[in-house]
């Protein structure tokens, strides 16, 4: 089996929710980056307070999408 379908098949059965908030949270941090703040920094101890804080962020914004659809579907 190729590759290509072995990962569809896991990424099919993966929830909605999760895959949305795993996004959120990818480009949530990766703002960061992208703003130059963190080019040549790793995630230390030390940086735990501000990484839960953009996590939190993140599952906020992921609920207020699936809230988004949830009401659409309803609609």
């Amino acid at each position: 089996m190729e590759k290509e379908n072995i990962i569809s098949q896991y990424y099919e059965n993966i929830p909605l929710k999760t895959r949305i908030q795993v996004a959120n949270e990818i480009s949530f941090i990766n703002i960061i980056h992208e703003l130059g703040y963190r080019e040549d920094k790793v995630w230390t101890k030390d940086d735990e307070d501000i990484l839960n804080k953009i996590l939190e962020l993140a599952a906020k914004h992921t609920e207020n999408i699936l809230k988004e659809i949830r009401d659409n579907e309803i609609d």
